[in-house]
């Protein structure tokens, strides 16, 4: 069982299947933990999840309360991030498009994801701007910027300046 622990995607379906199909990550960590997984947990359970994300028949939830489902018939990356990207609502739909950038390289049809993202969160702003202060539509903008781009890259942070007066070579400019 143990040498199965490297095939992550073999043993997360053989657990969802003894769970019915689908299963929480607390319950495949109970049924795998101490007995196949010895190592770091957290490693291998990220590990799997990317696996998991790509694979077409795992759908992998954002929250960790809500199950990891077993599906027999393969479902496209594509397909299954733009169905979360319609079902999200609200604010969530920027945790769903910063997925989606995640996973930018490995859509089918990237122009019509991207004009679909667009026109929905420019939809949502107009909203948004009418019935909710300015700080909370912001993420939107930001989200419809990230999808224009196609693949949204981190913006790098500036390190708070030292409290010592010292200049570093990372606070020179």
């Amino acid at each position: 069982m143990r040498q199965l622990a490297a095939h992550h995607l073999d043993l997360i379906k053989l657990v969802l299947n003894s769970y019915g199909g689908k299963a929480t990550a607390d319950q495949i960590q109970q049924a795998l933990v101490p007995d196949v997984i010895r190592d770091d947990w957290k490693k291998w359970w990220e590990t799997a999840r990317r696996e998991m994300k790509k694979d077409g028949h795992f759908i992998v939830p954002l929250k960790k309360t809500e199950p990891v489902v077993f599906q027999e018939q393969e479902t496209s990356l594509q397909t299954r991030l733009m169905t979360n990207f319609r079902a999200a609502k609200g604010l969530k739909r920027v945790a769903v498009v910063g997925e989606l950038s995640k996973s930018a390289s490995d859509l089918t049809d990237k122009q019509a994801a991207a004009g679909e993202i667009i026109a929905a969160l420019n939809t949502d702003i107009v909203s948004h701007q009418r019935t909710q202060p300015a700080s909370h539509w912001r993420p939107f903008s930001r989200a419809t910027n990230c999808a224009k781009s196609s693949e949204c890259r981190r913006r790098p942070t500036k390190s708070p300046p030292r409290k010592s007066g010292r200049r570093t070579s990372s606070s020179v400019r």
